[in-house]
């Protein structure tokens, strides 16, 4: 049976765990850019030796040209973080040739059990060589494919729709080198079901191979908190099989008290149900356990939204944007709270931003609701008009088109999208008991019907 490591590299004041992918300090987190964490990853697996400009920028963004100005700037925003008392120097530009981390690192490598262990004891921090060897497996004893898993996490961790894609191939790798790795195959159903946020997947397609992997990962190890929320994730967003997901979500929980991902996605389980206050505790709980995860920044926001707590919604969103500009999903959110807040100009310029960066069927759909009830009835039918042209030669979320049509008013059309998303297993759906968005529709016997099919209000 598998067994958990952590990896963790100690320097000077900082701690950085591998495992989680965060950067602490004295015990206070520092925020990095996921991209110059990776950075920093690379030297700290070298530490000592010098790493040229070509290698780093091969490995940092493969199959990808940049300049190397890009490595530069993530050398420089390293050096600002670790260097700021002017004290110690961690990083060195070796002329003409590339950097090398010149620090003293202590490299640890521990297995640990199902669920969470106590801290360390003091003086834990050395492990002689043999023992290092035999512990340092990282859930595999391939190590081409412990390199995929992890080229696979930093790609998830982007948050991008180019990431994500490059994760599944990523994880995918990694699996073709250890068809054994149950952390692989849970950190691909992981991806499956949260790419699919983005709308830019089949449900119909994606489900059946995220819940292959999940079932794959239990099957490997099924003391797995991973694995076990993502056959939860699964089962609440394509199957919505509730009963069985809250399991699933409670014995993720129950294995790993302190695995921060498995309350966020336990509190959007939480939210569909109406369940309000428990979904904000375990929201809370993730943020106090990851405070620096763009993911559960954000979800606490679209959290907000769906209590109908808009003014706090802003003020959550623009935080996790000011940490992260670039975080796509948060600027969507954020255009989402304001058209709750009828600020349409605000709205639509959030959501403008996130199109100009990539133009998804599933944004198109807010902005189009956006223009809609902001009266702007000729953009809201250009874009509707396009994502109805979309749809013929793509997949498009029906949910999507269905909240235009609301927008506009026509309440006949956005049934039948609305039907079109449940036959669709589209996971937007599954939020349909408190989504603000459809409010206009609640009084219609029709909205209530759908609330029944989707198990979401009992069949008086």
């Amino acid at each position: 049976m598998s067994k958990r490591v952590k990896h963790i590299y100690k320097f000077g004041p900082f701690q950085l765990d591998l495992e989680q992918q965060k950067l602490w300090k004295d015990e206070e987190p520092v925020s990095l850019p996921p991209k110059v964490f990776e950075t920093l990853v690379v030297l700290l697996e070298r530490h000592g030796m010098v790493i040229s400009k070509k290698e780093m920028i091969d490995l940092l963004w493969p199959d990808r040209y940049v300049e190397e100005a890009n490595l530069s700037q993530n050398i420089f925003v390293l050096r600002s973080k670790l260097e700021s008392d002017g004290d110690t120097k961690y990083i060195e530009t070796v002329s003409k040739r590339g950097y090398r981390f010149i620090a003293p690192v202590n490299e640890i490598v521990k297995e640990v059990g199902p669920i969470i262990p106590a801290p360390p004891e003091e003086g834990a921090s050395e492990i002689k060589e043999d023992t290092k060897k035999a512990l340092g497996r990282h859930h595999t004893e391939n190590p081409e494919a412990y390199r995929a898993y992890l080229k696979g996490r930093y790609h998830r961790n982007q948050h991008t729709v180019e990431g994500y894609a490059e994760a599944i191939k990523s994880f995918e790798q990694a699996l073709s080198l250890d068809p054994d790795y149950a952390m692989a195959y849970s950190a691909l159903a992981d991806s499956y079901v949260t790419f699919d946020f983005y709308g830019v997947l089949v449900p119909l397609e994606t489900g059946p191979k995220a819940k292959a992997a999940a079932i794959n990962a239990l099957r490997l190890d099924d003391t797995l908190a991973e694995a076990h929320l993502a056959l939860a994730c699964v089962q609440m967003m394509y199957e919505r099989a509730w009963s069985e997901a809250e399991r699933e979500f409670l014995r993720a929980i129950e294995l790993d008290p302190h695995y921060a991902h498995a309350r966020n996605w336990y509190s959007h389980f939480l939210m569909a149900m109406g369940r309000i206050e428990e979904s904000l505790t375990q929201s809370e709980l993730a943020l106090k356990l990851d405070p620096l995860d763009e993911s559960i920044n954000q979800y606490l926001g679209w959290h907000y939204i769906h209590a109908r707590q808009f003014d706090r919604a802003i003020t959550q969103l623009e935080k996790t944007l000011a940490d992260n500009p670039d975080f796509y999903l948060a600027r969507v959110t954020l255009g989402r709270a304001y058209v709750q807040r009828r600020e349409f100009r605000k709205a639509v310029s959030e959501l403008d931003k996130a199109i100009q960066a990539n133009r998804l069927p599933v944004v198109l759909g807010f902005l189009g609701h956006a223009y809609g009830m902001a009266g702007q009835r000729g953009e809201a039918e250009r874009i509707l008009e396009e994502l109805q042209e979309l749809s013929e030669q793509t997949y498009v979320p029906p949910y999507s088109i269905a909240l235009v049509n609301t927008s506009l008013g026509r309440k006949d059309e956005a049934f039948e999208w609305l039907d079109k998303a449940f036959a669709a297993a589209n996971e937007w759906l599954n939020w349909l008991k408190l989504d603000p968005a459809l409010d206009s529709l609640r009084s219609d016997e029709r909205f209530k019907q759908l609330l029944i099919k989707l198990k979401l209000q009992p069949d008086d």
